[in-house]
């Protein structure tokens, strides 16, 4: 996780540090006339990818079987739904530029779906289980990705789009309004939502550390036997009512033995 966030903000750095001082591609938009800076769009694509997967992981390890296939395919949804902002300008016409729009916000959408199936499950999870704690903060951290690159869909519309259908406003023209655009998402996706990605993952990581580490003796034991974590209530019971059958059985053949043992000594004094 850490390596991740340093690539993510390695990416934002260098891409700020050449916009600034040296010759980068910026394009005019044939159907809208706004600038589109293609480097910062080249950033924000790969990135896209990355922090949707970081936002998924945590949450991989309660859903073995599909949640790793589902975390690649909603962060290449995603990842690919950005990517579309490089497109934009080299769309021939009208017709040709709402159809890139539209598979853009297609492949956006899935991401609401995701929200709403994880909401089901942590709601159908046992408040006691041990991984609900870590399913709870997976959820939020999706909740403000939700929010986050909602935000980067109504931002583009209104600085792309908006200042195109309002003709009659030539301050919503202005060039700066897309740089402005291109930074706000800049520093609420990289700063923000990064910094929330990483604090999120420490604490599931040391919230497991601290509950395997809690005590000494049983859980030591546990921990010795690959379990990772403190056993749960039922868990325990179902361990103790075990022991106490093993012990049951164990005293009811010592009986028998005993009996045996008493008939035998029996028969050879007669």
């Amino acid at each position: 996780v850490i390596a991740a966030a340093l690539v993510v903000q390695l990416c934002a750095v260098a891409t700020d540090v050449l916009m600034a001082v040296a010759p980068v591609p910026v394009m005019i938009d044939g159907v809208t006339g706004a600038r589109v800076h293609m480097l910062r769009w080249c950033e924000f694509a790969p990135l896209a990818f990355l922090m949707t997967l970081l936002t998924e992981g945590g949450d991989m390890a309660n859903d073995p079987d599909t949640g790793v296939r589902q975390a690649y395919i909603l962060a290449l949804l995603q990842g690919a739904s950005t990517t579309f902002g490089l497109i934009f300008p080299f769309a021939p016409g009208v017709k040709s530029w709402i159809f890139c729009l539209c598979c853009a916000l297609a492949l956006f959408l899935p991401i609401f779906f995701r929200l709403a199936a994880k909401k089901a499950k942590v709601r159908g999870m046992n408040p006691k289980g041990r991984t609900y704690r870590r399913s709870v903060l997976c959820l939020r951290l999706l909740i403000v990705e939700v929010v986050v690159w909602t935000m980067l869909v109504v931002g583009f519309l209104c600085a792309n789009v908006l200042p195109a259908l309002l003709s009659s406003f030539p301050k919503l023209k202005n060039p700066a309004v897309t740089m402005v655009y291109d930074c706000a998402m800049d520093v609420i996706a990289k700063v923000i939502y990064m910094a929330l990605i990483v604090n999120v993952h420490d604490a599931m990581f040391s919230q497991a550390g601290s509950v395997g580490g809690a005590g000494s003796g049983a859980s030591s034991r546990n921990l010795g036997r690959g379990g990772g974590e403190q056993p749960t209530l039922e868990e325990i019971k179902m361990k103790e009512a075990r022991r106490q059958l093993r012990k049951q059985k164990r005293a009811e053949k010592e009986r028998r033995e005993a009996r045996k043992a008493e008939k035998k000594a029996a028969a050879a004094a007669v």
